[in-house]
């Protein structure tokens, strides 16, 4: 009884705990919202803030933009409000997703993610988002479930 014990103690020593498959990108059932429903939304956006993405479902799906920002709620609003943006939306199709990571981070998960998917709105600047360094170091980061390059 007591060798059992031990090997069972032992055991929990020597072999890796399985890990936790953590989630980057919100909303974590991958039904993405509309980027121009955000208003519905905007409340838990408020003062919150990470690295997001836009992409549009049509005859052509096209990944729009990567970036990050601190604010999400004043971000998705200014998107809405583009007139590029709403040139891809005309059969309701752009969407978007979330994702909290450590701010010092953002800049290096917005250059891999840009230089990965080539979003066609990725030369757009607006004020709503934060100031990221382009020669930051890249930094791997996850797709959003569920979407394809």
């Amino acid at each position: 009884m007591a060798k059992s014990s031990f090997s069972k103690a032992f055991g929990h020593v020597l072999m890796p705990k399985k890990q936790k498959k953590t989630v980057f990108w919100q909303p974590v059932d991958q039904v993405y919202p509309r980027l121009c429903d955000f208003e519905t939304l905007a409340t838990s956006f408020s003062n919150r803030g990470g690295i997001y993405t836009i992409w549009h479902l049509g005859v052509r799906p096209q990944w729009l933009r990567v970036s990050a920002t601190k604010n999400y709620a004043e971000t998705f609003a200014a998107l809405s409000a583009l007139e590029e943006v709403a040139l891809y939306d005309r059969n309701r199709g752009v969407f978007f997703a979330w994702a909290h990571a450590p701010s010092e981070q953002w800049a290096g998960i917005v250059q891999s993610l840009a230089t990965c998917l080539a979003p066609a709105l990725q030369g757009l600047s607006l004020e709503t988002e934060a100031f990221l360094d382009i020669a930051a170091k890249p930094v791997n980061f996850p797709l959003p479930p569920g979407t394809a390059n």
